[in-house]
């Protein structure tokens, strides 16, 4: 619900509880990635499952705040 009420263009969903199983697809995409949520909480625990396993991650916080940033 929560994606659905708003997310930044092209980006995907995958829940929190759900990182851990896809690590392996995002470690495939060999890009930095960011992670955001409604509160930016959910995100910065995403930012350190992937950083565990080696992955460029960032934290992007809340997805409205990171979409106004985006869109600058």
């Amino acid at each position: 619900g929560e994606f659905n009420s708003g997310n930044i263009k092209g980006s995907t969903n995958i829940s929190l509880d759900k990182v851990q199983s896809n690590i392996k697809e995002i470690e495939k995409l060999n890009k930095a990635v960011i992670f955001c949520c409604a509160s930016g909480v959910r995100s910065g625990q995403a930012t350190s499952i992937a950083k565990a396993r080696g992955i460029k991650a960032y934290n992007g916080g809340g997805w409205r705040s990171l979409n106004s940033k985006l869109n600058k």
